[in-house]
């Protein structure tokens, strides 16, 4: 976000804010995902309960890309990217 007076001053906001994104492309019998940041994809699939009723239950496809994450911190100090301040 600019300064509303001044263009070349940015606003802090914009300074912590992040994003995220997801795409699932389904061909023919197969599933690709891929996401950045927190955005979190789940397939469901229905099946039957103990009473014969039937229930989805959630399989997490992707891992969130968070700075408290280990693996991810390490990934993007590794690769000259910077983790400016946890929300």
């Amino acid at each position: 976000l600019l300064h509303p007076d001044n263009p070349k001053i940015v606003r802090s906001a914009a300074l912590t804010s992040g994003t995220t994104a997801a795409v699932i492309v389904v061909k023919n019998s197969t599933l690709f995902v891929a996401q950045a940041g927190d955005t979190r994809v789940v397939l469901g699939k229905l099946h039957k309960g103990e009473n014969g009723e039937r229930r989805i239950r959630g399989r997490r496809l992707t891992t969130d890309h968070r700075f408290d994450n280990e693996k991810e911190r390490e990934m993007v100090l590794r690769t000259g990217g910077g983790i400016i301040r946890p929300r």
